[in-house]
C-alpha cells in the first residue's frame, strides 16, 4: 500500500506544533513509515483553476497550468490512499487548500451520469485512492467542525471514494470513517426589512471574471435593483479573479453595509479565489451593521448539490459579526451563454424579481428564493428526461463538439497520470 500525505500545515497553525506531529507519527505507525510519503505543500506553487475547461476539451486530462500540480497528480494516482492535513481559516478550509482541491477536476471527465440519484462527473481512471483528512479543531465552533467534516465527506462522495477523518481526542489520534449525513439546515433569516441604505457591493467570485456566467446573473440582479430605484452610483461590481485587489477590498469591506457574493460551485463549495478573499475578512467591532448575502450557481441541474455549502455561508457572517442576508442557489447554469434567449426568459425574470426584492425588503424574497432553487433534487421525471437525452447523445454534444473542434476527440479518454509499473 502506497500512502501520500499532503501537509498544508506549518507549526504556526497549531499549538506548539504538537497536534500535527502526533498525526504524522500515527500515520507512519498505522501504514508503515517506509510506505508513507509526507509532502509539504504549504508553500507549493498551485495556480487557481480558471474555469477554462481546457483539461476537458483541449488537452484531455491535463491542466493548462504548468505548476507543482503536475507532480502532485502523478503522486495522487500512484497512491492507494491520500491524506490531506490542512489548517482552517474563518471556519473553513483555507483558500490554498480549496484551490488544490479545485485543481483535481482534470482527473475526471466533463461527461455527466446520474449516480445515487445525483449528477456526477464520469471517471477518467479505473482506480482512485481513498481519501483521508485531518484538520485542527481549535478555534472552530461545533457548527463549523461539522461543516468541514461534511464537506470532506461530500467531496470524496462525488469522487466516489471512501473517506476517513483523523482526529486528536484526549491526546490520542483516532480515525473515523465518514458517512452520509444530510446538510445542516440553512439558518433562519436574520435581516428582514433592513433599512435601504449604502452602496451595494457585488462580488463576482467566478475565476472566469468578466467572461463568466456569474457576471451575466449579476447583471440581471442589477436590472431588478434598478427597477426599484437603485442609482448607477449606488452599486459596484468587484471581480475576485483580480486577486491583486483582495487586500484593498478587504480593508474597504466594513465601509459598506450591503454585500452580495455571486459565484459558481467549484468541487462542492466556493472557488479557491473566493475563500482566499473570505480569509482576509476580520470580525467587525460593532455587530449587525453590515449584511452579507450569497448566490451560488452550478452546472449540475439540481440545486441540492449546493446545500452543503449553505451552512457555512449562513455561519460566516456570524463569525464576522455581520448579518446574514440569505443565500440563493440555482443549478443548470453552465451553458447559459449559448442557450437560446427564449429558454432563459423565466430564469431572467426570477433573477430580476430577486434583485427588486432585495432593494425593497433588504433581503431576497423568501418565496421567490424557494421557487428559484427548483429542481432541488432530481425527481423521477427529471431522471427519465436525462436518460432520454443521454441516449440521444445530446448530453455530451457540447463537450464532443469542442473536442472535435480542437482535434483531440481521439484523446478524450486519455489517462495521462496512469501509474507506470
Amino acid at each position: 500500500m502506497t500512502i501520500t500525505v499532503f501537509n498544508f500545515c506549518t507549526e504556526d497553525h497549531y499549538t506548539e506544533g504538537k497536534s500535527i506531529e502526533s498525526v504524522i507519527q500515527t500515520l507512519n505507525e498505522t501504514y508503515g513509515q517506509e510506505k508513507t510519503e509526507i509532502i509539504s505543500v504549504e508553500n507549493a506553487h498551485v495556480n487557481d483553476c480558471v474555469g477554462c475547461w481546457k483539461c476537458w476539451v483541449k488537452t484531455p486530462g491535463v491542466c493548462v497550468h504548468n505548476d507543482d500540480m503536475i507532480f502532485y497528480y502523478e503522486k495522487i494516482m500512484a497512491s492507494d490512499k491520500v491524506v490531506f492535513l490542512f489548517p482552517t481559516s474563518n471556519g473553513f478550509l483555507t483558500g490554498h487548500v480549496k484551490t488544490f482541491i479545485d485543481r483535481l477536476i482534470p482527473l475526471y471527465h466533463p461527461y455527466i451520469d446520474i449516480i445515487q440519484g445525483e449528477m456526477m462527473h464520469v471517471y477518467r481512471y479505473e482506480k482512485y485512492p481513498e481519501l483521508e483528512f485531518y484538520y485542527e479543531e481549535d478555534g472552530l465552533t461545533s457548527i463549523e467542525n461539522q461543516i468541514i467534516e461534511d464537506y470532506c465527506y461530500r467531496m470524496a462522495h462525488h469522487f466516489r471514494i471512501t473517506a476517513g477523518r483523523w482526529m486528536l481526542k484526549e491526546h490520542k489520534v483516532i480515525r473515523k470513517t465518514l458517512e452520509h449525513r444530510e446538510p445542516q439546515q440553512d439558518m433562519p433569516w436574520q435581516a428582514l426589512q433592513r433599512p435601504n441604505r449604502g452602496k451595494v457591493i457585488i462580488y463576482n467570485g467566478s475565476p472566469r471574471g468578466k467572461k463568466s456566467n456569474s457576471l451575466i446573473l449579476i447583471q440581471h440582479i442589477i436590472e431588478g435593483m434598478k427597477s426599484k430605484g437603485l442609482l448607477e452610483d449606488a452599486y459596484e461590481v468587484r471581480h475576485l479573479a483580480l486577486q491583486k485587489n483582495h487586500d484593498l477590498w478587504a480593508e474597504d469591506f466594513w465601509n459598506h453595509t450591503r454585500h452580495i457574493f455571486v459565484f459558481p460551485l467549484y468541487v462542492h463549495s466556493m472557488p479557491g479565489i473566493v475563500m482566499k478573499f473570505f480569509e482576509k475578512l476580520t470580525p467587525l467591532q460593532e455587530k449587525d451593521t453590515v449584511q452579507m448575502a450569497f448566490f451560488v450557481q452550478s452546472g449540475f441541474m439540481e440545486s441540492y448539490q449546493s446545500t452543503y455549502l449553505l451552512p457555512y455561508l449562513a455561519h460566516l457572517p456570524t463569525r464576522l459579526n455581520a448579518v446574514y442576508g440569505g443565500t440563493l442557489i440555482k443549478g443548470g447554469m453552465e451553458g447559459i451563454q449559448i442557450r437560446p434567449e427564449n429558454s432563459l426568459a423565466k430564469l431572467i425574470n426570477q433573477i430580476k424579481e430577486l434583485g427588486a426584492s432585495y432593494i425593497e425588503k433588504g433581503v431576497f424574497d423568501y418565496e421567490i428564493v424557494d421557487e428559484f432553487k427548483k429542481p432541488y433534487k432530481l425527481t423521477g421525471t427529471w431522471k427519465t428526461i436525462y436518460k432520454s437525452l443521454k441516449w440521444t447523445g445530446i448530453m455530451n454534444f457540447y463537450w464532443n463538439m469542442q473536442l472535435k473542434k480542437n482535434g483531440v476527440m481521439k484523446k478524450s479518454f486519455d489517462q495521462p497520470y496512469t501509474p507506470t509499473e
